[in-house]
Order: structure tokens, then C-alpha cells, then sequence
């Protein structure tokens, strides 16, 4: 279908996404995050150049507009919200179509693994498949039982009119109304077309379309890699490759071999992360002790006086600005508190409780120094070898305005994140979200190295509350990091407030 052909697009997503089960509990599913592209946009690039026209619930505008916005998907559209019921919203929504334009109608929980090819424009056509376990089936004529004989398939939530349908404008029931009307449709087959109402079917369409976010290109040959990033972020790539001439001139052995800076090419590094290893708790605990060796040889590097901006900025600053851009994104912002968990925990967004992140953070303790840090040693960015000594990739290279140089206890909260914080499994979406009003629920799926929380109290000693702290804000402005993924946004926001209020009671 050539682009331009299908003049309006109108996205039926009034229903709500209760039997997407807890991780998209109240939010529209067409915001439903399909390994880095949201399912708006993926239909967005079925349907090229039409118009939209998002029919929602009352109350769900804000959440469509943000995730237009940030995903930076270019869209004509509007946003028509409805009350209970979508009748009225369809009908206002056709009656914005201009007279002797098309139309489609689709279901906003459809995957479109296909482009779609329409045989004849001036003909009328509902979608039918085999792909889905539909509960109304099509025979040519109207309505039938899928299992029915005659049956040619599944009305799964397609539909294109040639014209504007005048008579829809009385009727509450879209279907009902199309399926009685004087519409003559002709099927339209398709086979790649998946549902993500369910959530089996939601993972079965992400392993077909895993898409996910990805900041560097890697060329692999021989032995090394290639990496670049993309034009957006290309001060980043040169930020890394400063960091790795820094410490490699300093003699520091924890890092790959570095082969060239411009581009950056390095030795690829055998060996595998530590929540990909197979270990027993006292295996876990081994690799912990070798990384906090690999991380405090680091630190020994080099000395520099400690910079009370530099850590305001990473603390607060960065923290305040990442939450203060999903503002629109958290349903209930307005709320002071709310229930996650079971526990009441104070909403950062309300204007109540506008200075707190920096009440909390000016409980950090100040140092007397400085130290080289990597800035980022998630367990993604760390490498244990076969003969178990530790490398550390993708250094952030900068803490705040400052290159090089930042608070050790950073690069503890970063392992801490991953360890205790469960950030691995996070990033993979094994998370579960529920949002009911005031009352949140939300659980990170388990990467078992909670037992290991040990070895930092003995390790960092006086400054565990400081790195207590700091992962809860590192939580929270992991929230504005992720808008590609709406779940992922609320999960860490959810996730950085309760963090926040058992850091914060650790000084009451």
C-alpha cells in the first residue's frame, strides 16, 4: 500500500489493559512498549502518512500525548477521550473525518508484523485471521462462530471504509453498527497479525520483534570490536574513549585492550557478566569481593579535591530534572502520597514534597577527595573471565560537569543497583506493575545476589546509608532515562519512591 492511500486512522484504545495482567494494569495498551517501539508507533509505520485519531478513556490523554512525545514518533493526530463506554468518542471521532475521505478503524492491542495490502480503495474490507482465537468469526456475509463451518476467519479489530459512514453516527456498538449497516465488506486476510491482550501473546509478538534500545553500533572482526555511537550521542563515545586513555596511561589492567581511541576499538573480551554465571551464594559473594578489588584499584589511581557541585549536580539536579519529564506520563500525579506495597510513600512530583530529594541527598556525607571512577559498573557493563579477573566496559567517563574524577561511593550504589537492586532483570522487563488509584504494586524479579548485600556493609563500612541513598535516586532518574518504555518509566519511579522512604528513614 502506498503511503498517503489511507487518509484517517482511527485507534479504538478505550478499553483498558486489566488482561495484560499487572504490568500494564490502567494505561492504554497502544503505550504497551514492544522492545523499543511502542505500539502506536508500530502502527504508525503500517499506516505511513494518515491522519490519527486516538479514541481513549477519560484521563488517558496525557499518557498518549507523552509517549508520542517522547518517542519522538511523528504523527498527525488528535486524542478524543471518552466517558464510560466509547460510543459518543467514535461518533465525534467520525464525524472529524472530512466528507468523501477513508477511513480505517483499529484495535489499539493489534501487532502488525505485515504491511497491508489493500486489493481495490473504493472497496470496504474487515480483517479476518486464523493467526488469533477470536470470539466473533466472519463468513463472507456477517457474523459467524470461528469454529463454524464457512467461517474464513477471526474478526481480530481491522477495518477500512471507503468513505465516511454516515449511519455510525446512531449507533453505540462499532462493530454491531458496521456488521448491520449496508456496508458490503469484503475479507481481507492476514496471517502476520498478533494480540498483546493477553500476556502469553504479548511475549510471543516481543520474541518476534525484539527491537530494544540500543545506544552503540558494534562491528565485530577478528577479535576486537569496532564501537560507535549513534550521531545523537557521539559525546559519550568520546567520553568513554578519554576515560580508557586516562587509566590505560595509568597503568590500570581492569579494562579491555585498547587497540585505537578514533574510532574506538578494543579487544573483545571473553568471558560473561556475573548475573549470567551459574555461581552458588559463596561463588556470588567471591565475584563481589573481586569486583569492590577491581573498583577500589581504580579508585587508588589518582586523588583530586572533592567538588560539592559536581555531586549536587548528579544527585539532585539530574534527579529532579529525569522525574520532572514523566510528570504527564504517572497517572494520579497529583496525589501526595501513595500506597506501594503496602508501605505509604511520599509522591516526589507533588509540590509538597518538592524539596526532598534534596533533603535526602544533603544527608550525603561530603569526602575529602575525589577518585578516578568508571561511573556506570552495572553488572552489564562488567566481565568476568574464565580465569575470574574482572573487566569493566562502557565507562560513563564523567560525574556531572567533572571528566574522570567523582565519588567512589557511586560506583558502589551503580553495583549495588545491580546486586541488590535487581537492575539486570529490570532491563529485561521481568518486572510486575499494578497501579490501582493511590495503591501501587511493584517486584523486580529476583537475580539472587541479595546475599552478597553483606559484603558491602563490610566493605564500604560507614558509608552504607550514602549508598542506600544514592540507589534510590539512581532509581528515580532511571525513570526519565527509559521513555521509550512507558512500563519501565512507572516501574523504576514506583520503585525510586520506595527506595526513597527506606533511605530516608534510615536518618530519623
Amino acid at each position: 500500500m502506498r503511503r498517503g492511500a489511507i487518509k484517517n486512522v482511527i485507534v479504538h484504545a478505550c478499553g483498558d489493559s486489566l488482561l495484560l495482567g499487572q504490568h500494564y494494569f490502567g494505561r492504554p495498551k497502544c503505550v504497551v512498549d514492544i522492545y523499543g517501539k511502542s505500539l502506536l508507533e508500530r502502527t504508525a509505520d503500517v499506516f505511513g502518512d494518515a491522519k490519527f485519531i486516538i479514541v481513549c478513556q477519560e484521563g488517558m490523554r496525557g499518557i498518549i500525548e507523552k509517549c508520542i512525545e517522547s518517542t519522538g514518533v511523528r504523527i498527525k493526530h488528535s486524542v478524543v477521550e471518552s466517558s464510560p463506554g466509547c460510543g459518543d468518542a467514535m461518533r465525534k471521532a467520525v464525524l472529524s473525518v472530512p466528507e468523501g475521505e477513508n477511513i480505517a478503524v483499529v484495535w489499539d492491542d493489534i501487532f502488525f508484523e505485515e504491511s497491508i495490502a489493500l486489493p481495490d480503495m473504493h472497496s470496504d474490507y474487515i480483517g479476518v485471521t486464523e493467526n488469533l482465537k477470536c470470539k466473533i468469526g466472519y463468513d463472507g456475509k456477517g457474523f459467524a462462530r470461528p469454529e463454524e463451518k464457512g467461517s474464513i476467519g477471526g474478526i481480530f479489530g481491522f477495518f477500512y471504509l471507503s468513505r465516511k459512514p454516515k449511519y455510525l453516527l446512531e449507533g453505540n456498538d462499532l462493530v454491531g453498527s458496521m456488521l448491520m449497516g449496508d456496508i458490503k465488506f469484503k475479507p481481507l486476510r492476514f496471517c502476520g497479525v498478533y494480540s498483546v491482550t493477553q500476556i502469553e501473546k504479548l511475549k510471543k509478538v516481543r520474541e518476534l520483534s525484539r527491537n530494544a534500545r540500543a545506544f552503540n553500533r558494534l562491528e565485530t572482526e577478528g577479535g576486537k570490536v569496532l564501537k560507535r555511537r549513534h550521531k545523537k550521542l557521539w559525546h559519550l563515545i568520546f567520553g568513554e574513549a578519554e576515560w580508557y586513555k586516562y587509566v590505560a596511561a595509568k597503568g590500570y589492567a581492569n579494562i579491555p585492550k585498547v587497540y585505537g581511541y578514533s574510532p574506538l576499538v578494543m579487544e573483545k573480551v571473553a568471558g560473561k557478566s556475573p548475573h549470567e554465571k551459574e555461581l552458588t551464594d559463596k561463588g556470588r559473594e567471591e565475584v563481589m569481593e573481586d569486583i569492590f578489588d577491581a573498583l577500589e584499584g581504580l579508585h587508588a589511581i589518582e586523588r583530586t579535591p572533592y567538588f560539592h557541585v559536581a555531586e549536587k549536580e548528579m544527585l539532585v539536579d539530574k534527579t529532579i530534572d529525569r522525574i520532572n519529564s514523566i510528570s504527564e506520563i504517572v497517572p494520579n500525579n497529583d496525589l501526595e502520597y501513595f500506597i506501594i506495597n503496602g508501605r505509604r510513600c511520599r509522591n516526589l512530583l507533588n509540590a509538597a514534597h518538592s524539596e526532598e530529594i534534596a533533603a535526602l541527598a544533603s544527608k550525603v556525607s561530603s569526602m575529602d577527595n575525589f577518585a578516578v571512577i568508571h561511573g556506570d559498573p552495572t553488572f552489564s557493563n562488567t566481565i568476568v573471565k574464565k580465569d575470574g579477573k574482572i573487566v569493566f566496559i562502557d565507562p560513563r567517563g564523567s560525574f556531572g560537569e567533572m571528566k574522570v574524577h567523582g565519588d567512589p561511593r557511586y560506583d558502589f550504589a551503580k553495583v549495588y543497583y545491580s546486586a541488590i537492586g535487581n537492575h539486570e532483570s529490570f532491563n529485561r522487563g521481568e518486572f510486575g506493575l499494578r497501579i490501582d488509584g493511590e495503591r501501587v504494586e511493584v517486584n523486580i524479579a529476583s537475580e539472587g545476589w541479595e546475599r552478597t548485600e553483606k559484603v558491602f556493609e563490610r566493605r564500604v563500612g560507614p558509608y552504607m546509608r550514602e549508598i542506600k541513598v544514592m540507589h534510590a535516586l539512581i532509581w528515580l532518574s532511571a525513570a526519565g532515562y527509559v521513555l521509550d518504555d512507558i512500563e519501565s518509566v512507572l516501574a523504576a519511579y514506583f520503585n525510586g519512591l520506595l527506595l526513597f522512604e527506606s533511605a530516608r528513614r534510615i536518618f530519623d
